[in-house]
C-alpha cells in the first residue's frame, strides 16, 4: 500500500491485519466486476446489484480500527487519526458506531433516508425483528429473504 505520510509508531503491529482486509476487499471487487460482467453479457439489465460481500469486507477493516482503539485500547490516538485521514477505516462509520443504537449498523446507506425509492423510510435491515411484517422469519410471505436490497443486511439494529 502506498500512503501520502509516514506511518506512526505502533503501524508495524497492525499492518499485516490491515493487508489481508486489503487483499480480501480485492478479491470481492474483482469477484464483483467478474458478477456484472456476466451480467452484461448474458444481457441482464444494468443496475444496482447487490454486493454485500465488498461492504462486509470493508466494514471488517472499519470495525478492526474501532475495535482497536475505543474497545481494547490497544493503539495510539496519533496511529488511529493517520489510518482514518488514510482512508484506511471508514471516519463516518466509526462515528456512527459510537452512538447508542448504531453500534452494529452495517453501512451508511441503510440509514440515509433518500436511498428508498418505496414510501419506506427505514431499511429492512434497521427494523427490529419482532416489528417485522412477518415475525422473526427469514424470509417473507413472497418467499423472499428479508435483506437489506442496498447491502445484503439481514438485520443490524440492537
Amino acid at each position: 500500500m502506498i500512503y501520502s505520510s509516514k506511518p506512526p509508531h505502533g503501524f508495524n503491529e497492525i499492518e499485516p491485519k490491515l493487508k489481508e482486509f486489503e487483499v480480501a476487499l480485492k478479491e470481492e471487487i474483482r469477484t464483483a466486476r467478474l458478477r456484472e460482467k456476466k451480467d452484461r453479457e448474458a444481457g441482464l439489465r444494468e443496475g444496482h446489484r447487490e454486493d454485500s460481500e465488498i461492504f462486509r469486507a470493508s466494514n471488517e477493516r472499519s470495525r478492526f480500527v474501532f475495535e482497536l482503539f475505543y474497545l481494547k485500547k490497544n493503539i495510539s490516538k496519533e496511529l488511529y487519526l493517520w489510518l482514518l485521514n488514510e482512508k484506511i477505516a471508514d471516519r463516518l462509520l466509526i462515528a456512527k458506531w459510537r452512538k447508542r443504537g448504531y453500534e452494529r449498523l452495517c453501512c451508511l446507506r441503510c440509514i440515509n433516508r433518500t436511498e428508498f425509492m418505496s414510501g419506506d423510510n427505514v431499511c429492512i435491515c434497521r427494523t427490529p425483528k419482532g416489528d417485522r411484517k412477518n415475525g422473526n422469519k427469514k424470509v417473507s410471505q413472497d418467499g423472499v429473504p428479508l435483506a437489506c436490497t442496498l447491502c445484503g443486511c439481514a438485520g443490524c439494529t440492537g
